[in-house]
């Protein structure tokens, strides 16, 4: 593959670069560059994390068992692991995190994925959905011939 010295920039932000024909984008502080035809589409995936949810839920449900296992002449101890392991609990269904993947699926079905920053979500969407008209077009255009 070369990289045609004519191709015009069409779309550039903080997360890549789409040119006619390729794009770049930013993977682990470095660039790949992949052709726009060898690419059968691309999507912006959105995920949840629940690993610190878990570990919270986990800690208020240790705090409150142990409020229960505390003999009774330490009120003010027991009152107060119930009253964290109440906070910890209801912080454990408030508290959201997301993590962002770019999914390619290349012309023979190959997946590639890309981990997003939760930073770079915004011009990942941009970006993925310029390379995705970007294809679009591709495909009419050999429909076509």
């Amino acid at each position: 593959m070369t990289i045609s010295s004519k191709s015009k920039l069409e779309f550039f932000n903080s997360y890549g670069l789409v040119f006619e024909d390729h794009f770049y984008l930013l993977r682990h502080n470095s660039s790949s560059y992949t052709s726009i035809e060898n690419v059968k589409k691309m999507r912006l995936i959105k995920g949840r994390e629940f690993q610190f949810n878990i570990l919270i839920l986990s800690l208020s449900f240790i705090m409150i068992y142990l409020s229960f296992l505390m003999s009774s002449n330490l009120l003010i101890v027991i009152l107060l692991l119930r009253f964290v392991g109440a906070v910890f609990l209801f912080s454990s269904f408030l508290f959201k995190k997301y993590t962002y993947r770019i999914l390619l699926m290349t012309i023979d079905y190959q997946s590639v994925s890309i981990k997003v920053d939760a930073d770079f979500s915004k011009e990942a969407k941009e970006i993925v959905s310029k390379i995705n008209k970007k294809i679009e077009l591709n495909t009419t255009l050999l429909k076509a011939s």
